[in-house]
């Protein structure tokens, strides 16, 4: 009787760890890696100072995935995803006053259509737009399914100027040239901190800028800065 009661006892126990290595393989996992550059034409662009034309801009961007599953067992999705991004020198020393709030690339921009206060003339329609603050807060969360991956905007550079700037929703009041998160020429690191329902993840790229859009990119060999959990 005493060794059917250790049995129990041992099978209960083997259960238990057998129940809790499948939860920790389904708890999500999120890993951050460099995207490839995109180039937007006139999709939003500001317009050019002399004639109004759509200049290009290139922006840069940071790939959030939720890892896939493993060993047949579905990992829960990465719930609430949202960024917070800091720019630093070379040695370290902090180049923007706050952090910046990331934007996903995927969800919709801040903006709500209005009304037109006058009745267009033939040829001369004008869509009025508004902010919304309600939108803000939509594009800066997001939920990431076991094995996909979403795209977060972090520095946006203007064709024919040297200076490049950090990109978030603010970025649309600031006709995309947010003085707070301006960025000289030069070498930066850019520190990315993603936290989610489940943990916390923090990896350090490097932004080279040459002055061009040619000469814009992020690193894609980024140092991953582990966290305790």
């Amino acid at each position: 009787m005493c060794l059917n009661f250790v049995l129990s006892i041992v099978a209960s126990l083997l259960v238990a760890i057998i129940f809790y290595i499948i939860e920790i393989l389904k708890k999500s996992k999120i890993t951050l890696l460099t995207q490839t550059d995109s180039i937007i034409d006139d999709d939003g662009a500001p317009p050019a100072a002399v004639n109004g034309s759509r200049i290009k801009e290139k922006l840069v961007r940071v790939k959030v995935k939720n890892k896939e599953s493993f060993l047949g067992i579905t990992r829960y999705p990465a719930r609430g995803v949202h960024a917070r991004i800091s720019f630093l020198t070379e040695t370290n020393q902090k180049e923007c006053e706050r952090e910046m709030h990331g934007r996903w690339a995927s969800l919709e921009k801040p903006f709500i259509y209005l009304p037109s206060d006058t009745i267009p003339q033939f040829g001369q329609a004008v869509t009025r737009v508004g902010i919304s603050p309600e939108l803000f807060r939509n594009s800066e969360y997001i939920d990431i399914h076991a094995g996909d991956e979403e795209a977060l905007e972090i520095v946006v550079k203007i064709e024919n100027e040297e200076i490049s700037y950090g990109w978030c929703n603010e970025s649309f009041l600031e006709n995309h040239r947010h003085k707070q998160f301006r960025l000289n020429k030069g070498i930066h690191k850019v520190v990315v901190k993603v936290q989610w329902d489940a943990g916390v993840e923090k990896s350090e790229f490097i932004l080279h800028d040459g002055g061009s859009l040619d000469t814009f990119f992020l690193d894609k060999h980024n140092r991953v800065v582990q966290i305790k959990r």
